[in-house]
């Protein structure tokens, strides 16, 4: 007898579903041609007893359920470099393929147009600080003329102790016929404003309504028919503000508003004119000594104040000139340098020297993140979730790389090639290899159980009572024996039991086990030979 092993055994699901039985699984033995036992009845062997059944030795594996899918190998890192003006490709710096870091200059924009800006920005930043300087010496001069002033003060201070008692006197007669004439005229204004008020109110109103039939008007399209109700409401709330317009006008007329207040206001000021001038005559009289010291010590206050304002110019005069504007063109120059925002690899280059780009310039992927953009089928995505493992196969590279189910759209979409499914990202912990752009296919585990018995499922037969046996060999004649069953796929099945163990040889078709030797079963044999 001859024996060969499979290394891997893999089975497409009917459903999308891959099976994989890994580790050795299954060995054939092709045995000689021979007579099988029927029923009760063993009949004799010969040497060429199983020249046309094929046999399997049971051995331990994994059993897993994987859902199969292919995709595309892309970037998990993706950025772009894009213009920052209106402005040509003076420079470009690298090229397709080529390894970038993080700020690494991809292209150099034309700031001529900018450095004008600048110059003239700096030009008025110059004139600015000439002002700057004239306004420290500004303070210079008026402090000299604050201290003449305050000689001449002096001189004239003595001359007001005289005239104080009389001023005082004249202030007085002033300030009481002007609080005379203020209450009479704030009296005859109370009364004006009074009888106004109603007229201004009723107009405010109807002033409002209007407004408001006007917008109903408008919302409604601004018909012209007379007969539209919002345009008569509108027509009829114009009158009524027009009514109550003239109606205000008359009051005002009849109560001689504007007039009476101006003779309220005329009075009042009139009123306190004559108040603070009093205060300022009894004060001079009262305080006639004090009187010099005290004005002197105001223009002292002055002279501190002119000196206060020379010293905060020459603060801001050491400061210079500030400029937003000059800090946003110098901002603006330096984004014309474009950088990489990410590490990664240039996949796409639209720069060149001299166009005027309009959109992104350069495309960045990380080469060491990676995905598989996968398409699942509507009917496994509810067999699969999100961090479930996978194992990538490639042609770019011989090694099985392993990822992570990382995402799954929540709406189905329909590729082209048809088959409605669902987008999702497999993410890669080690490319090994990888290439961007390149096709892969992903086996996703659903499940997986290690180190257990498998048998071919076909190997496995169940009697009316749903026993489970197994046809083994003994001896080169096929016997039954129970087993028991647990996990299965489409082709492999966990067996256990007693009188079975790793390498025991079996039927790989438990009904192999009832044919006889006859031409015509050899026939027979023949082609369950080819089915099987």
């Amino acid at each position: 007898m001859k024996t060969s092993k499979i290394k891997t055994f893999f089975s497409t699901h009917k459903r999308g579903v891959r099976i994989t039985a890994v580790v050795v699984v299954l060995a054939l033995v092709a045995g000689a041609a021979g007579y099988y036992y029927s029923g009760a009845k063993k009949s004799k062997q010969s040497d060429d007893s199983l020249a046309y059944a094929r046999t399997v030795k049971l051995e331990r594996g994994v059993l897993s359920n994987v859902v199969s899918a292919k995709g595309t190998v892309q970037s998990g890192s993706v950025s772009s470099v894009a213009p920052t003006l209106e402005s040509k490709i003076v420079k470009v710096n690298v090229k397709v393929g080529d390894k970038v870091k993080k700020g690494t200059v991809i292209a150099v924009q034309d700031t001529g147009d900018i450095d004008k800006e600048i110059a003239a920005r700096r030009a008025a930043m110059a004139e600015e600080q000439h002002e700057l300087n004239a306004s420290h010496q500004k303070p210079v001069a008026q402090i000299g003329n604050a201290r003449a002033d305050r000689d001449r003060s002096a001189k004239e201070q003595d001359a007001y102790v005289n005239a104080a008692a009389a001023a005082k006197s004249r202030a007085k007669g002033e300030s009481d016929a002007a609080q005379a004439t203020f209450a009479s005229a704030q009296s005859a204004y109370k009364s004006a404003v009074a009888s106004v008020s109603s007229a201004q109110s009723k107009y405010d109103a109807a002033q409002t309504d209007l407004q408001r039939a006007y917008e109903a008007w408008i919302a409604a399209g601004s018909p012209a028919a007379d007969a539209n109700p919002q345009k008569i409401a509108y027509k009829s709330a114009e009158s009524a503000a027009s009514e109550k317009k003239n109606g205000l006008e008359q009051a005002k007329a009849i109560y001689s508003l504007d007039h009476v207040a101006a003779a309220y206001e005329a009075a009042k000021t009139d009123k306190e004119g004559k108040a603070a001038a009093l205060e300022t005559a009894e004060s001079a009289y009262t305080s006639a000594v004090h009187t010099r010291q005290n004005v002197l010590s105001e223009q002292d206050r002055a002279i501190g104040d002119l000196t206060d304002q020379l010293n905060a110019a020459g603060r801001t005069k050491g400061k210079g000139v500030a400029s937003t504007e000059l800090n946003d063109l110098l901002k603006r120059k330096e984004n014309a340098v474009l950088r990489a925002e990410t590490d990664g690899e240039v996949t796409e280059l639209k720069a060149v020297v001299g166009s005027l780009p309009k959109d992104t310039i350069a495309t960045i992927q990380s080469t060491g993140q990676l995905t598989l953009a996968i398409h699942i089928a509507e009917h496994d995505i509810n067999t699969v979730k999100i961090g479930l493992p996978a194992i990538i196969t490639s042609e770019s590279t011989s090694a099985q790389i392993k990822g992570v189910l990382s995402r799954i759209s929540p709406t189905a979409e329909k590729p082209e090639g048809g088959g409605t499914g669902f987008s999702a990202d497999i993410t890669i912990k080690d490319g090994g290899g990888l290439r961007i752009g390149s096709k892969g296919r992903a086996e996703i585990i659903i499940s997986s159980k290690e180190n257990v018995l498998l048998a071919p499922i076909d190997a496995v037969g169940t009697n009316a009572q749903g026993e489970a046996w197994l046809m083994k060999m003994e001896k080169g004649v096929p016997k039954k024996i129970k087993v028991t069953t647990g996990d299965k796929n489409d082709y492999l099945i966990e067996v256990s039991g007693d009188g079975i163990s790793e390498g025991m040889e079996v039927l790989a078709n438990a009904n192999w086990g009832g044919l006889v030797k006859t031409a015509k079963d050899k026939v027979k044999a023949d082609e369950d030979m080819m089915v099987h």
